[in-house]
């Protein structure tokens, strides 16, 4: 569960679940007058390992630098050390529980840049824009659904954000058609525009917003003589 600062670094919270494999071993040291014998079966056992640490990303690649305590569920011995003298003997059990410092760096490609969509081939600047709702996020990407919950009569849009075409004339249906967009600190504006009318005017899209667990229902109704906006405002 990443947080991120605004110095771009991200503070991470996780964990993981395996399982330690062991194999026979024996260590032996002598010392005179001490000789130490430290055995291990072989075995294994599951583990937890809760973990928090940093994330930076850069355009190559994001490096993470976290602290892991790795925990395991079966307590029972992993190494048995029996350490003899001419005094006597004593012997320690233990564990494989430990902190760890762990560092990973995760190589990128460049995605292949794909051609702009086209802008919509109607003269939608002429027309009026009413700006449905204004949505404050916290969130650099958002979802957003789209999809035509009434009868089917043929209704087709576009969709731009902050005057960039990211779905181009897009047939509405019952089949949900799902976008998935980068927002930029400040404010961000999300245009539908209407192709045609369909056989029932007006234009009427259904969308869902989600931005993290927040999650927003909208109706929007567009036309010949009229855009809509979603104001996006990413703190």
């Amino acid at each position: 569960m990443p947080v991120k600062s605004k110095y771009g670094e991200w503070l991470r919270f996780g964990g993981a679940f395996g399982y330690s494999f062991r194999t026979d071993d024996e260590l032996r040291s002598t010392e005179d007058p001490f000789t130490v014998v430290t055995t291990a079966e072989q075995g294994s056992s599951p583990f937890i390992a809760p973990e928090i640490g940093f994330t930076r990303e850069d355009d190559r690649g994001r490096i993470e630098l976290g602290l892991r305590y790795l925990y395991h569920l079966d307590r029972s011995p992993a190494w048995t050390s029996v350490s003899t003298s001419t005094g006597g003997s004593a012997t320690f059990t233990g564990t494989d529980d430990h902190i760890a410092l762990v560092l990973r760096y995760h190589f990128g490609f460049n995605r292949p840049e794909l051609p702009p969509l086209p802008l919509p081939d109607v003269d939608y600047v002429a027309r009026l824009t009413d700006t449905l709702t204004t949505l404050p996020t916290h969130r650099d990407r958002i979802t957003l659904v789209f999809w035509d919950n009434a009868e089917y009569d043929g209704d087709t849009i576009s969709v731009l954000l902050n005057e960039e075409t990211v779905l181009s004339h897009y047939e509405l249906t019952g089949r949900k058609k799902k976008l998935r967009l980068d927002l930029r600190r400040g404010t961000n504006t999300l245009l539908v525009v209407a192709h045609n009318e369909g056989r029932v005017p007006p234009n009427t899209a259904s969308c869902i917003v989600h931005a993290g667990r927040k999650r927003t229902q909208l109706l929007l109704r567009t036309s010949n003589r009229t855009n809509q906006a979603v104001v996006l405002q990413r703190e």
